[in-house]
């Protein structure tokens, strides 16, 4: 009995701590991220990885990797990444990021850009655009996979919605390219605090069987302690 209970709460995790732990995400700067390479790092059970930062077109000005700063974030089964670029622009500037990661987790099923400190007057624009790849990755700005639609947050002088979000077909291999442009046009100005990704995801039958197991152990070790 007390080897099936042993086996039960290996298969959980709860005596993974310490044993070979893969590395856990932590507050740092986007060049730190992309220096993780193919192996990324954790938030929860999501891995993430590939991080890079990408050109952007004529006329845009780069918001340099290093003076981004990513945040990981969990809430339950919903993880997040909060990008702080407090970019501002003046007149005739276009300031613009372009990230590129890979995400792996289990049943993800959405994912939400938000913006926060954005402000945007006269003819300016602040935009936050989440691209898609389905089961798949993006090699440079191609989908090499299932391309899916992109929620898109945004503020101008006379309307904004700080908020956006896309619902998928569960997957477990998605990826993301961010475009983040802060566009103070031609005679206005644009300021962006940070732009944040949320993701959400829906277990696979498997992991609640697993996590039932788990708890079923804790409460059988509660009760030898009595």
């Amino acid at each position: 009995m007390r080897r099936v209970l042993l086996m039960m709460a290996l298969g959980s995790g709860m005596l993974a701590p310490g044993w070979g732990a893969p590395v856990v995400c932590s507050p740092g700067s986007l060049d730190s991220y992309i220096g993780l390479g193919t192996d990324g790092c954790t938030i929860g059970d999501a891995t993430l990885s590939r991080f890079a930062s990408l050109p952007p077109p004529d006329g845009a000005s780069e918001i340099a990797p290093g003076a981004i700063f990513v945040t990981p974030l969990l809430d339950g089964a919903r993880f997040a990444l909060r990008f702080g670029l407090g970019a501002t622009a003046a007149a005739g500037d276009i300031l613009q990021s372009l990230i590129s990661f890979q995400v792996n987790a289990s049943g993800l099923a959405g994912v939400e850009v938000s913006l926060a400190g954005a402000a945007a007057a006269g003819d300016a624009a602040v935009t936050a655009t989440s691209n898609l790849c389905l089961e798949g990755a993006f090699s440079g700005f191609d989908c090499i996979g299932t391309p899916e639609n992109a929620p898109i947050a945004f503020t101008i002088a006379a309307d904004s919605l700080l908020s956006a979000r896309q619902t998928f077909s569960r997957s477990m291999n998605v990826g993301l390219l961010q475009d983040i442009v802060v566009d103070a046009g031609t005679a206005g100005s644009a300021a962006l605090e940070s732009s944040t990704l949320r993701f959400s995801a829906v277990p696979e039958p498997g992991t609640q069987i697993t996590l039932f197991s788990g708890l079923l152990f804790a409460a059988f070790l509660r009760l030898r302690r009595r």
